[in-house]
């Protein structure tokens, strides 16, 4: 049976190490991001390996983060700041794609379920976990999960 994001996350949460925990489950992340459909990314301190940062994007989405910081823009200063540290030391921010998918649907929910799992070992998003706290966005953040799960049980991504 092919490994599977949760079986990375799994093993990312043992051991904090993007590499290791590839090696370990199996599961092996884009290098690149998808030139169609949306996909969920992270950015990985190239320093320790480190996840720090959970997104979901379309197009070049992903490289937003670090074109942003090069500018100025401070919306979300931990981020900026582990990306600067990076920046200081002459390395550039690690991305790598999680999750592919043409439905946006299912990549929001996928982001969303990724980003509470993470979220305890040092994310720096501002939302994700804090995004869901109405008795209505709650109620559809379970429906995501469970459509995930049911599209998780039936799809397997060689």
């Amino acid at each position: 049976m092919a490994a599977t994001l949760d079986d990375f996350i799994t093993a990312y949460k043992c051991c904090h190490n993007v590499t290791k925990a590839e090696f370990e489950s199996g599961y092996t992340l884009l290098k690149n991001y998808p030139s169609a459909g949306f996909y969920v990314y992270c950015l990985i301190d190239p320093r320790n390996e480190e996840i720090f940062y959970i997104g979901k994007g379309i197009g070049g989405r992903v490289l937003k983060h670090e074109e942003r910081t090069r500018r100025g823009v401070l919306q979300n200063k931990a981020k900026v700041k582990r990306i600067q540290e990076i920046f200081s030391i002459g390395k550039e921010v690690t991305r790598r794609v999680l999750f592919c998918s043409e439905s946006e649907e299912v990549v929001l929910a996928v982001e969303d379920d990724t980003i509470h799992e993470l979220a305890p070992l040092g994310l720096t998003n501002i939302l994700g976990g804090n995004v869901v706290l109405t008795p209505g966005v709650l109620s559809m953040a379970e429906t995501f999960r469970a459509k995930v799960e049911s599209f998780r049980q039936t799809f397997v991504r060689a």
